[in-house]
Protein backbone atom coordinates (compact mmCIF):
# COMPACT_ATOMS: atom_id res chain seq x y z
CA UNK A 1 0.00 0.00 0.00
CA UNK A 2 1.25 3.14 -0.81
CA UNK A 3 1.21 6.37 1.34
CA UNK A 4 -0.32 9.42 -0.78
CA UNK A 5 0.10 12.88 1.04
CA UNK A 6 -1.86 15.35 -0.75
CA UNK A 7 0.47 17.81 -2.05
CA UNK A 8 -0.96 22.07 -2.63
CA UNK A 9 -1.11 23.12 -5.72
CA UNK A 10 0.69 26.60 -4.23
CA UNK A 11 3.58 24.13 -3.24
CA UNK A 12 4.00 23.26 -6.71
CA UNK A 13 3.79 26.49 -8.02
CA UNK A 14 6.71 27.48 -5.26
CA UNK A 15 8.69 24.58 -6.62
CA UNK A 16 8.40 25.57 -10.03
CA UNK A 17 9.07 29.59 -9.28
CA UNK A 18 12.42 28.58 -6.94
CA UNK A 19 13.75 25.58 -9.88
CA UNK A 20 13.34 28.12 -12.46
CA UNK A 21 15.63 30.84 -10.24
CA UNK A 22 18.07 27.82 -9.80
CA UNK A 23 18.32 26.76 -13.35
CA UNK A 24 18.76 30.51 -14.35
CA UNK A 25 21.39 31.12 -12.02
CA UNK A 26 23.39 28.03 -13.42
CA UNK A 27 22.98 29.09 -17.11
CA UNK A 28 24.12 32.40 -16.05
CA UNK A 29 27.31 31.24 -14.00
CA UNK A 30 28.38 28.64 -16.93
CA UNK A 31 27.74 31.42 -19.54
CA UNK A 32 29.95 33.75 -17.34
CA UNK A 33 32.73 31.29 -17.33
CA UNK A 34 32.45 30.53 -20.89
CA UNK A 35 32.54 33.48 -22.46
CA UNK A 36 35.42 34.64 -20.47
CA UNK A 37 37.33 31.59 -20.91
CA UNK A 38 36.55 32.20 -25.11
CA UNK A 39 37.59 35.70 -24.62
CA UNK A 40 40.60 35.65 -22.41
CA UNK A 41 42.28 32.20 -24.07
CA UNK A 42 44.11 32.39 -27.11
CA UNK A 43 43.16 30.31 -30.27
CA UNK A 44 43.93 26.94 -28.52
CA UNK A 45 43.31 27.44 -25.31
CA UNK A 46 39.18 28.09 -26.42
CA UNK A 47 39.63 24.50 -28.40
CA UNK A 48 40.43 22.83 -25.23
CA UNK A 49 37.85 24.41 -23.30
CA UNK A 50 35.15 23.50 -26.13
CA UNK A 51 36.59 19.59 -26.24
CA UNK A 52 36.56 19.90 -22.40
CA UNK A 53 32.95 20.56 -22.46
CA UNK A 54 32.22 18.08 -24.89
CA UNK A 55 34.53 15.15 -23.25
CA UNK A 56 31.99 16.14 -20.03
CA UNK A 57 28.85 15.14 -22.12
CA UNK A 58 27.06 18.22 -20.98
CA UNK A 59 24.29 18.02 -22.94
CA UNK A 60 23.73 14.24 -21.85
CA UNK A 61 24.23 14.86 -18.52
CA UNK A 62 21.39 18.19 -18.76
CA UNK A 63 18.63 15.76 -20.59
CA UNK A 64 19.13 13.11 -17.44
CA UNK A 65 18.45 15.87 -14.98
CA UNK A 66 15.88 16.82 -16.95
CA UNK A 67 14.31 13.74 -17.44
CA UNK A 68 14.73 13.26 -13.60
CA UNK A 69 13.29 16.53 -12.78
CA UNK A 70 10.27 15.61 -14.96
CA UNK A 71 9.62 12.04 -13.43
CA UNK A 72 9.93 14.02 -9.79
CA UNK A 73 6.93 16.37 -11.08
CA UNK A 74 4.85 13.37 -12.68
CA UNK A 75 5.35 11.71 -8.97
CA UNK A 76 4.42 14.30 -7.01
CA UNK A 77 1.23 15.32 -8.84
CA UNK A 78 0.15 11.09 -9.03
CA UNK A 79 0.28 11.38 -12.88
CA UNK A 80 2.92 8.51 -12.40
CA UNK A 81 3.73 5.41 -9.85
CA UNK A 82 6.99 4.84 -8.80
CA UNK A 83 6.86 1.17 -10.33
CA UNK A 84 6.37 3.27 -13.47
CA UNK A 85 9.58 4.71 -13.50
CA UNK A 86 11.30 1.66 -12.58
CA UNK A 87 9.59 0.34 -16.16
CA UNK A 88 10.87 3.63 -18.01
CA UNK A 89 14.89 3.16 -16.49
CA UNK A 90 14.80 -0.74 -18.28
Amino acid sequence: MELQVPLHPQHLIELAKYATVAVAVIATGGAIVASIAFYRAQRDHAKTFGLLVQRVGVLQLGTILAIVVALGFLVAIYSISLENIIAINK
